[in-house]
């Protein structure tokens, strides 16, 4: 049974919320997380256990994923590990961990959910490094090579856009590349100006006619994520500065339409990421209820989106 008087031995915890939340709190284990709530997607078929490959809201993985909002929750993470691993088909990473916390502070956490410890001081992206553990990591990137679906239809004239249905000051921001549906992200355009929901603007005219024709976010994602910083950005040419770590933490966001590579380029990023856990029901779960105050323990196992590197997604 979960001890809570094991968490913080200098306390003597009588079971109630704020004497319970203080053990925790205090732990020299206790570290802020970040945390994804997983819910089966629209399109999942529990039959054939995947969603449909097309589904470009779960990349066809069955599960469509929302980071929650607990900035200022803690959880006791303990024996936390990430190893890489050899074997005929290639490499991959392993790892695990086992977190603890208030039900109140992570309310409906459940199975496949993403955890993610990010340390023992609040983090803001863009202002302090985190201070935890990160991994490092260098990739090659295609520029644009993720291909994000977008409301409405468009039309280019020249090097203005016009939408249809569009949420353009949501959906770009400027250095974002736009890709008309069916094509390649080098036929895509670097935005250099979004001025409303409806009307962007593009850094050079269209080879080929955009009439009325739905488009992509070509997006820089890196396999392993959420990006904790960037330590290099380059290619053959280069060295670039102009940009930063995307919203979700999936990849990059280029600050600049000119000063960034162009659609469909190759170039190299390094990076530290957080190692991303996923709570599993074979693993462990445990929670506790003592005149009302409720704790939970998991079982985490590493989260890999990229499988056996060489041999396809496990």
């Amino acid at each position: 049974m979960l001890n809570l008087v094991d968490f913080a031995p200098a306390y003597q915890v009588s079971f109630q919320m704020q004497y319970a939340r203080k053990a925790i709190y205090s732990n020299a284990n206790a570290e802020y997380v970040r945390w994804w709530r997983r819910t089966p997607a629209a399109s999942f078929d529990p039959q054939a256990a995947q969603s449909n490959p097309t589904d470009v809201t779960t990349g066809g993985t069955g599960f469509q994923a929302v980071e929650q909002s607990v900035s200022s929750c803690m959880m006791v993470i303990s024996e936390p590990s990430v190893r890489r691993r050899f074997s005929p088909a290639g490499q991959y990473l392993a790892g695990d961990l086992i977190c603890m916390g208030m039900s109140d502070d992570f309310p409906g956490i459940g199975y496949h959910d993403w955890i993610v410890p990010v340390g023992v001081l609040p983090w803001t992206p863009g202002v302090n490094i985190p201070d935890t553990r990160v991994y490092r990591e260098a990739r090659t990137v295609i520029r644009g090579g993720t291909l994000v679906a977008q409301a409405g239809t468009v039309t280019a004239a020249g090097t203005a856009v016009t939408g249809i249905g569009t949420a353009f000051l949501s959906a770009f921001q400027v250095g974002d590349i736009i890709v008309p549906a069916g094509q390649p992200a080098a036929n895509g355009k670097r935005i250099t100006a979004v001025a409303s929901d409806t009307s962007l603007t593009i850094e050079s005219s269209t080879t080929t006619p955009w009439r009325g024709i739905p488009c992509l976010k070509g997006t820089d994602q890196v396999p392993y994520h959420p990006v904790a910083y960037l330590d290099d950005v380059r290619d053959e040419s280069t060295v670039y500065r102009q940009y930063g770590v995307s919203q979700d933490g999936s990849g990059i966001q280029w600050t600049s339409a000119t000063a960034s590579p162009v659609p469909g380029a190759r170039y190299s990023v390094a990076y530290r990421y957080w190692p991303k856990y996923e709570i599993f029901p074979s693993m462990g779960s445990s929670s506790h209820v003592v005149k009302g105050i409720s704790v939970f323990k998991h079982v985490l196992r590493l989260y890999v989106p990229e499988g056996i590197r060489g041999a396809g997604t496990l």
